[in-house]
């Protein structure tokens, strides 16, 4: 409760506030959601509130002598209840002073309102409360003591009564500051602030009436509340007291309840005009916080009823072009466009004219003819009549947003019109909620005009081919599911039963978490691609049943160029080891084995770049020491450097290893090999150097002394068939040994080039993977062809059995057999007759052509090898078919080895000798038939 103290003469209770305590108030109410309502907003506004919901028990409360800050209470009580107003009459007729009560009503009559008033009421109210209103009254009628104290100045020159007035008003709660020179007040009031002045009417040097003149002369304290003391009760001088505007005159001796009451008014409505001045300023400087934004941002403009501007803020004119002077005065028809119809501004007038706000997008134009579009918001002010008497314009320069949406739909025209060239159509599918978005281009790539198929996931996987529909379902599920990349062919059935292929891409948007949000992909009819595919396919089949016709050809070229070639060369042979012709007839055999060692050498390129280019080549790649292959190589290059007096020699080979296949690494060593000896000059050099290149491969060069390649002509090497010229000179050649060197260099992983300089010679080297480094430089070194196994050493006597369709053929391999006196030949020229001397005589070593009528080689194997006492004889093949996949046949097949026709003699010896070797000792004449 707040204090009260006790008047010593009457005992009557009286109210003070007290600081540091809540203001109590009494709520004399009916229960009823309003009570409740009014309790809560009081209370939550600091004041302890006691509710009393019947007349008699706040008359109880009132009889004890406890007295609230304030009462509220409801004139209106349930039938039979003591008169609300009868009631605060005889409170008011006990207490010297009652508190300040509030009536509230539903009735709003003057009747009630009079009544209300003549029972002693301080202020009425209409139920419903205005809650706001009811705060501030309270605030005005009970002056609760502030956190901030009132600050009061106290000027008299009497100290003992400055005194004791001060004690006063420091005991209700006041910061009382006092002073007994009145010259001094100015300065201590620059410091000390107060929100009431007391002055006292009479005093030396300088009277109250003279310091508050010069006072309020001041702007700073033209409303500061003062409140004059005096003995000296002359109404006239209370009046000239008045008039110099001060708020009161009491008259000394001063009543302390009066002195505090008047005090405590004067200060709280000094307190209030203050905050009251406070909040206008801060609205005010908020207002031109505001007004300053609006400007920087809009376009903003005045007009009066008539339409014409009378304010234009300095946006309008930069954004216009136009000065201000230009504007006002005039009509807005100075920055119109022509962009709108006239309909469209008859609308707007009507809109503002009627009072209402109009609000939309209007294109201007500028001084410059240039066009700007705003979005404009139009405000009438309404006259008391309700009519407009100004507009406002406020606008926002949406020029850029314009210019953004043409550009955007013009990006959308263009990639509608792409959508529509390259029949391609995308869609988004929201995963959430299940709606799906397609472009117009997804019905006719479905088969339906467009604008026909609505758009749902149902109706796509109803156009998806049913036996493609389940790979659909899958691929969406695994993007969504797994991230899988979604990208398929799928067909798709027309309404009208045509099958189009379609190709399908697209992928799923997330959430930072990885939840699916969106699906987006798109679609395109690639139904002529697969046609073209479909194409190519069968063009390739038909080529590849081209290139294995040109290989069969080859094959059977091979075998019949072979067989007569085999007969020439073989007698060739012969004759060339013949004692009996003379020097003449020697040349001719020369010439005969010269031509036709160059015709099988262009028959074995042909057929060697037919396979290249097929890609029938089959490599082993494997590490190949240089050291071996440079013997070879070299020893089969003498005889053809030693005619010219060519020196070999080679450098850094020892030790160096490199990844190939060591027939096909010696193939292309002996190609560059032969051309650097074909092409040298007489006494000239062929080096080959090995050194370590970049990226972990092995360079091996080939150099040569001739006579060069010119620079225009060195980009026609590698060509097929192209000897840059040297088909004038006496050098023999294809021109397709380059080529064939090229590719098998590619195939092995490896790289080929060349540096010539003309009349100093060239170099052609070759990179290939490296194996190992060379452990130390080898030097220079010659090479030469080692001798051969005598074949005229002792040796048991062997039967050998030769089955050939061919009497040429026959007869090169007697004649070569009859030089090893130790073999005995057995020759069948059919299939039937080889078998029946193989069972008969048991050879040790059976010679068999593949190619005979009637039972071909392979044929005739399966019977010897199916004889328990044949089962065990070596069979070696001897064939023109050469191709590599024929040998590689004929060794599945079971021949113990194979030779190829023309028969190279030394080979023929060297397996001949191998098989024979392998067989028993026992002799021919003991071997039971």
């Amino acid at each position: 409760m707040q204090g009260h103290d006790q008047d010593a003469g009457t005992g009557t209770p009286t109210l003070r506030p007290v600081a540091g305590e809540k203001s109590v108030i009494f709520l004399v109410k009916p229960v009823s959601e309003q009570a409740h309502a009014m309790r809560q907003l009081l209370e939550e506004q600091g004041y302890r509130v006691e509710w009393f919901t019947s007349l008699e028990a706040f008359r109880g409360i009132c009889s004890q002598g406890d007295l609230p800050s304030a009462v509220i209470m409801a004139m209106q009580f349930p039938e039979g209840e003591t008169d609300a107003a009868s009631l605060l009459a005889e409170l008011k007729s006990r207490c010297l002073q009652c508190p300040p009560v509030i009536f509230t009503s539903e009735h709003d009559d003057l009747d009630t309102r009079l009544a209300a008033y003549r029972a002693g009421a301080s202020r009425y109210l209409a139920d419903p409360v205005d809650a706001a209103r009811l705060l501030r009254l309270l605030e005005e009628l009970i002056w609760r003591v502030p956190q901030q104290p009132y600050r009061v100045l106290m000027v008299d020159d009497n100290p003992l009564l400055l005194e004791t007035h001060a004690m006063h008003l420091r005991a209700a709660g006041m910061l009382v500051r006092c002073e007994t020179d009145p010259l001094v007040v100015q300065e201590v009031m620059q410091a000390f602030h107060p929100d009431v002045l007391l002055l006292d009417l009479y005093m030396p040097r300088c009277s109250g009436l003279e310091l508050a003149a010069i006072l309020r002369e001041q702007e700073e304290y033209r409303e500061l509340p003062i409140l004059f003391l005096s003995g000296d009760g002359d109404v006239a001088k209370q009046m000239l007291a008045l008039n110099l505007g001060s708020d009161d005159y009491l008259v000394k001796p001063v009543d302390p309840r009066h002195l505090v009451a008047a005090t405590t008014a004067r200060a709280h409505r000094a307190r209030r005009q203050e905050e009251l001045l406070s909040s206008l300023r801060t609205t005010l400087y908020e207002r031109e916080r505001e007004h300053l934004a609006i400007n920087q941002h809009a376009i903003v403009s005045i007009a009066d009823a008539a339409g014409d501007i009378t304010y234009v803020n300095d946006r309008f004119c930069s954004v216009s072009g136009y000065s201000r002077e230009e504007l006002l005065g005039h009509n807005h028809r100075m920055v119109k466009s022509g962009m709108h119809p006239p309909a469209f501004y008859e609308q707007l007038w009507r809109t503002i004219v009627s009072g209402q706000v109009w609000q939309g997008e209007i294109c201007n134009r500028s001084k410059d003819g240039t066009l700007y579009w705003v979005e404009s918001t139009i405000t009438p002010f309404l006259d008391e009549s309700g009519l407009p008497y100004q507009y406002i314009s406020i606008r926002t320069d949406i020029t850029h947003v314009k210019q953004s949406e043409v550009a955007l739909r013009a990006s959308e025209e263009r990639l509608r019109r792409s959508q529509i060239y390259a029949n391609i159509g995308t869609w988004d599918w929201n995963i959430q909620t299940g709606e799906l978005y397609w472009s117009e281009r997804i019905g006719p790539l479905f088969g339906y005009p467009e604008g026909d198929l609505e758009t749902s996931y149902e109706n796509f996987l109803n156009a998806v081919h049913p036996d493609d529909r389940q790979a659909v379902l899958d691929a969406v599920q695994d993007c969504i599911e797994k991230g899988a990349e979604y990208k398929l062919e799928h067909r798709c059935v027309w309404p009208d039963g045509t099958v189009r292929w379609l190709l399908e891409k697209g992928d799923v948007v997330r959430d930072p978490q990885g939840k699916p949000l969106h699906m987006l992909g798109v679609v395109q009819d690639i139904t002529g691609l697969k046609g073209t595919e479909l194409a190519l396919m069968t063009a390739k089949d038909e080529a590849e049943r081209a290139s294995q016709a040109k290989s069969e050809f080859l094959s059977r070229m091979s075998h019949e160029l072979r067989t007569p070639m085999n007969a020439i060369l073989g007698f060739g042979q012969l004759l060339e080891s013949d004692d009996a012709l003379d020097e003449e007839q020697r040349d001719s055999v020369r010439e005969i084995l010269h031509g036709g060692r160059h015709l099988l050498e262009l028959i074995n390129e042909v057929l060697d770049l037919a396979r290249v280019e097929s890609g029938r080549i089959d490599l082993s790649l494997e590490p190949v020491e240089l050291c071996g292959v440079m013997h070879e190589c070299f020893s089969l290059m003498q005889p053809l450097a030693e005619p010219h007096s060519i020196r070999l020699r080679h450098a850094g080979v020892d030790g160096a290893l490199v990844r190939a296949d060591r027939t096909r690494l010696k193939q292309v060593l002996l190609n560059l090999l032969s051309n650097a000896v074909k092409y040298n000059r007489e006494g000239g050099e062929v080096g080959i150097e090995v050194t370590s290149a970049d990226d972990g491969q092995m360079r091996i060069s080939i150099n040569d002394t001739g006579m060069g390649i010119p620079v225009e002509r060195q980009k026609e090497l590698f060509q097929p068939f192209n000897r840059l010229g040297a088909e004038a000179t006496e050098v023999e050649g294809t021109g397709i040994g380059l080529t064939i060197t090229r590719r098998l260099v590619e195939m092995m992983g490896g790289r080929i080039g060349m540096e010539s300089m003309p009349g100093r010679g060239s170099r052609f080297w070759v990179e290939l993977p490296l194996e190992a480094l060379p452990a130390t430089g080898g030097a220079a070194t010659d090479f030469s062809t080692p001798d051969g196994p005598d074949p005229s050493a002792d040796r048991p006597r062997r039967r050998v059995l030769y089955i050939e369709d061919n009497p040429a053929n026959l007869k090169l391999v007697s004649q070569l057999l009859g030089r090893r006196r130790h073999i005995h030949l057995l020759t069948a020229h059919t299939p039937s007759l080889g078998l029946e001397l193989a069972i008969a005589h048991r050879p040790d070593l059976i010679l068999l052509d593949i190619n005979m009528p009637g039972m071909d080689g392979y044929q005739l194997l399966s019977v010897l090898r199916t004889d328990a006492r044949l089962g065990s004889i070596p069979v070696v093949a001897v064939t023109a078919n050469a191709m590599p996949r024929d040998i590689e046949r004929g060794r599945a097949a079971g021949f113990s080895d194979y030779l190829s026709k023309p028969i190279d003699i030394k080979r023929f010896y060297a397996i001949l000798d191998q098989w024979l070797d392998e067989c028993g000792e026992e002799p021919i004449e003991r071997r039971s038939i």
